[in-house]
């Protein structure tokens, strides 16, 4: 009681943040009045909050205020901020545009004959003086949004040919070629297909 008194002397009414406290003054000491549950409760924010079940991995945003919701995206999906401010499953047409003002470290490689990409692979320099070669894109299967630059660093007439893995289509096509010296092209695994961009 001492301790109590301490702290709350000379301050008959004392609130914790949530409850008021009255207290009474004896002869020689303070002592809280006993509060009911009756008397506790309206100083405390009476709103409801909602228990909403959600499936496991489940990304939530809010559509507005207070309004929580799922985000159902597909597997090896990124989720971003749109210029409009939306928060979505980005295709991989935005996702190139948000990496273009980017500056990460890139793999570079050169390549001088038949070549299939790799995962780790980004920017191949291509050299043709020696013949036409083909650079061979990988299965497009999983990898949503994955970007290759391709580019002819030489001057002969001989092509570089990129083509899809088996049956799989760049821009509609089989194949895409380059025959120009530093000449070069982007190219964006998308869900049907290869594009160029």
């Amino acid at each position: 009681m001492r301790d109590f008194d301490r702290l709350f002397r000379n301050q008959p009414n004392y609130r914790i943040p949530g409850i008021f406290i009255d207290l009474e003054r004896g002869k020689n000491a303070m002592r809280p009045q006993s509060i009911t549950q009756q008397q506790i409760a309206p100083a405390f924010d009476t709103s409801v909050v909602k228990k909403v079940l959600f499936d496991a991995h489940t990304i939530l945003y809010a559509i507005s205020d207070d309004t929580p919701v799922a985000l159902t995206v597909g597997a090896s999906t990124i989720v971003g901020r749109k210029s409009s401010g939306n928060i979505v499953a980005l295709t991989a047409t935005e996702l190139a545009t948000i990496l273009s003002g980017a500056s990460p470290d890139i793999a570079v490689v050169s390549k001088s004959g038949a070549y299939t990409l790799t995962g780790s692979d980004c920017l191949v320099l291509c050299d043709a003086t020696g013949g036409a070669f083909t650079i061979t894109l990988p299965a497009k299967s999983g990898i949503d949004g994955r970007m290759y630059i391709i580019k002819k660093t030489d001057s002969s007439a001989n092509a570089i040919i990129v083509d899809g893995n088996g049956a799989e289509t760049i821009d509609g096509g089989a194949t895409a070629s380059i025959t120009v010296q530093y000449e070069s092209i982007t190219i964006i695994c998308g869900s049907s297909e290869w594009h160029i961009v």
